[in-house]
């Protein structure tokens, strides 16, 4: 059987770049940047939880995004959105610090020259903004006449043009995914966990997990209790992978990337995903941990937490996910 292992394979998508003020034709720079993870020919299986005792399997192939969703990118969408008839419960800031009270969003926490992830937004706010993302980006591709992709998430479950998501402050919200839809999403904690624990074909050292891969092939995976990108040493936390018991979030690409090329995976902040908690179904599972996590084990890839979807706190951002063109999901 043909084996084909994209690992490295970056898409870039291009946006138009301006915020409010600016004139949107004289600054163009790629703002989304999304990697490939590369399932082969029939799935994977992988690892989950701290101990490794679980497994899942995912057959298709999706795109991850290569860092946690930047504050100047939540802007230039936000005023956009809301220029086009979105409602949001939040403006966001731009990352977050313990000195700063949670009820204080237009405080800046870092500098102006600082790219930090966005904070101080709920659920709600994530799912909408996946949409308006995914409506940005074809109204800015009409000129190029590409086709439109279809949003992810609606208000119904049949999926209807005119349920579309664009308000996340009505009460009582209903959140139903179309997952075939081309749109930006969030990912769900297994696809979250299986690009944090990617090594590949390739096995680089002990502190791994092995388990074939549904073609036969052997597959290698961190270890649940260890940091996104810990493969390539023995130490379970390895030094740089991660951002805990700390007083702020660190930049933007702040930290090393893993396997896939994914940055700031394990602390920072915690990563929302479209998952409801399986003890408490009011609230949305969270991966990753954050810089507000005392200990290690927080930040571990195996580890999860939940938050309530309207909630908001300045240690939990999002990070994007989409479906491969190629996919056969």
């Amino acid at each position: 059987m043909k084996k084909v292992f994209l690992l490295g394979l970056t898409i870039v998508l291009l946006f138009v770049s301006c915020n409010p003020i600016e004139d949107e034709k004289e600054n163009k720079e790629p703002l989304v940047v999304m990697n490939q993870v590369p399932v082969p020919d029939g799935g994977v299986t992988f690892p989950i939880n701290v101990d490794d005792s679980g497994s899942e399997v995912i057959k298709y192939t999706y795109m991850i995004s290569e860092t946690e969703l930047d504050y100047p990118l939540w802007e230039k969408v936000y005023y956009w959105a809301i220029n086009n008839g979105y409602k949001f419960q939040n403006p966001g800031r731009n990352g977050g610090d313990k000195s700063v009270e949670n009820n204080m969003p237009s405080t800046p926490v870092a500098g102006a020259d600082e790219v930090h992830p966005v904070t101080q937004i709920s659920w709600r706010d994530a799912v909408v903004f996946c949409n308006a993302l995914t409506e940005y980006e074809n109204s800015e591709q009409k000129s190029k006449s590409k086709k439109a992709k279809r949003p992810c998430y609606y208000g119904n479950k049949l999926l209807s043009k005119s349920k579309v998501l664009r308000d996340s402050t009505v009460k009582g919200m209903d959140v139903f995914l179309d997952d075939k839809a081309f749109g930006y999403r969030l990912p769900s904690k297994v696809e979250w966990e299986c690009a944090a624990r990617w090594i590949g074909p390739r096995k680089l050292n002990k502190n791994v997990v092995e388990k074939k891969a549904l073609n036969g092939v052997d597959f290698y995976w961190t270890k649940g209790n260890s940091t996104s990108g810990a493969f390539g040493t023995t130490d379970v936390i390895a030094a740089g992978f991660a951002n805990f018991n700390t007083e702020k979030t660190v930049v933007v690409k702040g930290l090393a990337y893993n396997g896939l090329k994914l940055y700031d995976m394990s602390g920072n902040v915690a990563e929302f995903c479209f998952d409801k908690d399986s003890k408490d179904v009011k609230k949305r599972v969270l991966k990753g941990g954050s810089f507000v996590n005392e200990n290690r084990t927080g930040v571990a890839i195996g580890a999860e937490s939940s938050i309530a979807e309207d909630a908001k706190e300045d240690y939990v951002g999002i990070r994007l996910v989409t479906i491969w063109n190629n996919s056969k999901k």
